[in-house]
């Protein structure tokens, strides 16, 4: 401060000058603070990108920080509450326990199936208004992330993902082992009550593409799970920000919505927690 004090108006405007040329970067798609790659902005025509932590599949969304609802279609749970009747979709086979919140860090939501054998519940938001394409026409680009966990995973059947809300149980339209009906959606399920392996599914009406065996749970463990669509052609997995596959058949054509579903096939109940669900969808 005493150097600007010597200087004149001219001076002092070449030396600022000098400092941000320094400490402000742009390369044309990005704005660069200081020598900290954390610290930086982008873009991409029309939204804002960044700042990172984005990376992986999130690398090239619109910042929730910055997203503009003429551009994109943001949407976050973070579940500090829950109102059950309001918001979802519930179907039981045998009632379980309802949605509520844990007292803890961050907002977890939780429920627990009934104790008799083949109990499950299924959660699906109220309304349907995501779509990768509708009746062919192809939407744009869509981000999906959501972080969750199983207590005890063995014997279980399980799905997190975008399904269509039609009023009807998911597991026993989206599970094969339970039966395929008219439902599309993408999403991420065990298949299998014995194993521990997730799968990454695409279902349009009753026809399935599947990769397989793509995470394993743990017991009591978070997973984060999320996919990327190109607004074209194909879908992206990723299990814990890693690329797991990518899927570019029954791409669901209806209107699909957040879902998470849990069954258990012995007795005594299964309790899912779920952390958040982010999604972000660029209007077309």
């Amino acid at each position: 401060m005493a150097l600007i004090g010597l200087l004149d108006e001219a001076q002092v405007e070449s030396y600022m000058r000098s400092i941000l040329n320094n400490w402000v970067q742009n390369d044309g798609n990005m704005i660069r603070f200081g020598g900290t790659p954390n610290a930086q902005i982008g873009w991409d025509a029309g939204y804002m990108q960044g700042p990172n932590p984005y990376t992986g599949m999130w690398s090239n969304a619109p910042s929730f920080a910055y997203s503009d609802p003429n551009v994109d279609h943001k949407f976050i749970e973070d579940f500090h509450r829950v109102d059950e009747d309001d918001d979802w979709t519930r179907v039981d086979v045998n009632a379980g326990t309802a949605l509520a919140i844990r007292d803890e860090l961050n907002g977890i939501v939780y429920f627990t199936t009934n104790a008799a054998i083949n109990s499950s519940s299924a959660l699906m938001w109220g309304v349907d208004t995501w779509a990768l394409e509708i009746v062919a026409v192809v939407q744009g680009a869509l981000w999906f992330e959501a972080r969750w966990k199983i207590n005890v995973f063995a014997d279980t059947y399980a799905l997190m993902g975008l399904i269509k809300n039609d009023g009807a149980d998911p597991l026993g339209d989206c599970i094969p082992a339970l039966g395929l009906a008219d439902r599309d959606g993408v999403f991420f399920a065990k298949n299998t009550p014995a194993t521990a392996d997730l799968n990454f599914v695409c279902q349009q009406a009753a026809n399935q593409t599947i990769v397989a065996a793509i995470g394993t749970l743990v017991d009591d463990t978070y997973i984060t799970t999320g996919f990327y669509w190109n607004g074209i052609d194909t879908v992206f997995g990723y299990v814990d920000g890693v690329l797991i596959g990518e899927i570019d058949t029954n791409i669901p054509n209806e209107l699909i919505a957040p879902c998470f579903a849990l069954r258990a096939t012995v007795a005594g109940g299964k309790t899912m927690d779920l952390d958040y669900i982010k999604i972000i969808q660029l209007r077309s």
